[in-house]
């Protein structure tokens, strides 16, 4: 095997080799028997988990159909002290906020929100693998690998620790995203617990530069650092 490598690239050429005879008839053999084996395995666990689906479902649908019995329809009337105590309602209406203030260190941002959600990009290395073959004269295909090293955007971390050639290109191990929840949130005189507030759906808000304390750039609703 050879080697050749550049600032953000590696190229890897595996010369063929010669193979046949009883050993080679052997090692097919084993591995069309150990494929045939993992295969039968699969097949048993694929119907494991088509069963447990199934009950699941089966499941999730009774439960459902038994709140649809036992549930109160309230609408927007909320309920008095103690009225439906120990019964599932269901109401809608506002969720009341607070100021919450994001403090990332560089810049901070403060909204009247119930819930306010910092999630981030980050310019990252990104590996590219590609796999050629090439023709000899006399025997097997040279089979060649060549990895590229590029920046890129991206909303989740990128491993660089399996890189083929990990110097120079680390990534950081986690994105910087956080979650903040107001302190009592309520919707009118019903208290609201932070796991029900936490499964509220949000709305994307489009950061302006008059949200934002602190010398950042901002465009196109996102804060750039860096």
């Amino acid at each position: 095997m050879m080697k050749y490598a550049g600032a953000h690239s590696l190229t890897e050429v595996h010369r063929g080799g010669f193979g046949g005879g009883a050993a080679g008839a052997v090692n097919s053999i084993c591995g069309s028997l150990c494929g045939a084996v993992f295969g039968f395995f699969i097949f048993i666990g694929a119907c494991g988990m088509l069963w447990y689906n199934e009950q699941a479902t089966v499941t999730i649908q009774q439960e459902l159909d038994y709140l649809n019995d036992v549930v109160v329809p309230l609408g927007r009337n909320l309920p008095a002290p103690g009225e439906h105590a120990g019964h599932a309602v269901h109401i809608t209406g506002p969720v009341s906020g607070s100021v919450l203030t994001d403090d990332v260190g560089p810049f901070s941002i403060s909204l009247k929100m119930v819930t306010l959600s910092r999630t981030s990009q980050m310019y990252q290395w990104v590996e590219r693998k590609e796999q050629t073959s090439r023709k000899r004269i006399a025997g097997p295909d040279d089979q060649i690998t060549h990895y590229e090293y590029y920046p890129s955007w991206y909303g989740s971390t990128v491993d660089s620790r399996h890189f083929k050639l990990p110097q120079g290109h680390q990534n950081p191990d986690k994105m910087p995203d956080k979650t903040l929840l107001t302190e009592r949130p309520s919707m009118g005189q019903l208290k609201l617990d932070a796991s029900v507030v936490s499964r509220l759906p949000g709305s994307k808000v489009d950061v302006t530069k008059e949200m934002v304390t602190g010398d950042v750039k901002v465009g196109a609703g996102y804060v750039y650092l860096g």
